[in-house]
């Protein structure tokens, strides 16, 4: 072992006999000053680390260990429930789309109705409801009054909500002289009210009074909006 004299800095070997003489207390053979070579010595070489307590570092690499798996089980929960969530949201907005189609139809209508957990937009398509028969005739019992009785049907295989009903009369160079929307419940019967959609098949009857424009409406058009 080495110490060093904290005067004139010089270094010389010293043994554990002399460090456990006189508590330490060296004199220098080169300048004569007298100094602890023992604190010298730790001060010059510090002290050795003491080793890990190996039952301390077991511990350790287990709670290390443990800790993992929950971390994943954490993450991986954390994931399925967002993708659940975004599922379902996607699911949400393309509704009815998905009816419409014979693989998740099924499914995504039990879903809304069964559970209330949407609703769904019925299906509608004008182009399949026809006009059956129509007729233009005086009113018997309303001076400047007419009366227009018209059957029509949806022909589709599916129900769809009850159609505005957009009445016109022109004139012989086409003109539009008169023109009124009818509401559903401005031109159903009690009993069709009371469903709430036109049903495929079905031949709905119509009859409304209109005000009478004159000799000049020739021409009699009923549309569907």
């Amino acid at each position: 072992m080495q110490t060093q004299c904290p005067s004139c800095h010089t270094a010389f070997r010293v043994n554990k006999a002399q460090l456990s003489q006189a508590d330490g207390l060296v004199r220098c053979g080169r300048c004569g000053y007298i100094f602890n070579a023992r604190k010298q010595l730790e001060g010059q070489y510090p002290e050795t680390p003491k080793p890990h307590n190996i039952e301390n570092l077991k511990r350790a690499l287990l709670g290390q260990s443990n800790s993992r798996p929950q971390a994943v089980f954490g993450w991986t929960l954390g994931v399925a429930l967002a993708s659940a969530c975004l599922l379902l949201q996607s699911v949400y907005l393309m509704r009815d789309r998905l009816a419409d189609t014979e693989t998740f139809g099924p499914v995504v209508t039990n879903i809304c109705t069964e559970l209330n957990f949407c609703e769904l937009n019925a299906k509608r398509d004008l182009n399949q409801i026809q006009l059956v028969g129509r007729n233009v005739y005086s009113h018997p019992n309303s001076e400047n009054a007419l009366m227009v009785n018209a059957v029509i049907t949806n022909t589709a295989s599916f129900d769809q909500p009850y159609p505005v009903l957009l009445v016109s009369m022109s004139n012989v160079r086409g003109k539009v002289v008169a023109e009124r929307y009818f509401r559903p419940k401005e031109y159903l019967s009690i009993n069709d009210l009371s469903r709430r959609y036109m049903q495929p098949g079905i031949p709905i009857q119509i009859n409304l009074e209109l005000m009478d424009p004159g000799n000049n409406a020739i021409a009699f058009e009923l549309d569907f909006f």
